[in-house]
């Protein structure tokens, strides 16, 4: 917290949780969108677990009141919110001593309710950052879509998936000091894609309770 800086995130991975479970990359691929968004000053992800901002931020940008019209994902509209008044930087911390450990969901419906969650708050982001999204499922769905009209350009998309994902997990590895193997990745990697096609429209049409609020 440098005189210009008014919110700091870090890495939450899941504790007692696997090299080779699809949680851990999962939160790790979203922890290495989040620090490179920050790193290029377009901050809009983040984990309020490990997350910080100053007072005064706080009360400058309206606070909750500024971002009440979401159940979910306040820490994901602070930040966006701070990033839009431009008054103050956002960091990223990757060192060891500013990891926070969480407990992993216990069951599949926990997961689901989480992740159901999460996704909610997306209907409150930016428009470009919501194309974005929609970007890329539209990429997975055409390459789906496309193991049964044109497999060769299908099974093409998917190596250069693989390729461009596994380029992010590499390069993000050491600061964060993670390891994932070559098959979990594999996997785990198809099993997000495929994932996303249910949690998706879940976060947009399922209601959930969260802190004795129900969603709309």
């Amino acid at each position: 917290f440098t005189s210009e800086v008014g919110a700091v995130a870090g890495y939450s991975p899941y504790a007692n949780v696997s090299s080779h479970s699809y949680l851990r990359l999962e939160e790790f691929t979203h922890t290495l969108y989040a620090a490179s968004a920050i790193q290029w000053g377009r901050p809009y992800l983040c984990t309020g677990r490990n997350f910080a901002y100053r007072r005064s931020v706080f009360t400058a940008v309206g606070g909750f009141d500024s971002i009440k019209q979401s159940v979910s994902g306040d820490d994901d509209l602070m930040l966006q919110r701070i990033a839009r008044e431009k008054q103050w930087s956002v960091r990223y911390l990757t060192g060891a001593g500013s990891i926070v450990r969480t407990a992993a969901p216990q069951s599949l419906r926990q997961f689901i309710h989480q992740r159901t969650r999460h996704v909610s708050a997306s209907r409150y982001y930016p428009l470009h950052i919501t194309a974005m999204y929609g970007v890329q499922h539209l990429f997975h769905l055409a390459m789906v879509i496309g193991f049964f009209i044109a497999p060769q350009q299908a099974v093409l998309a998917l190596l250069w998936k693989y390729n461009a994902d596994a380029l992010l997990v590499s390069a993000g590895r050491e600061p964060f000091g993670e390891q994932f193997g070559f098959p979990s990745f594999i996997l785990n990697d198809t099993a997000m894609m495929l994932y996303s096609f249910v949690i998706g429209p879940l976060g947009y049409l399922r209601p959930f309770d969260w802190k004795g609020t129900t969603s709309a």
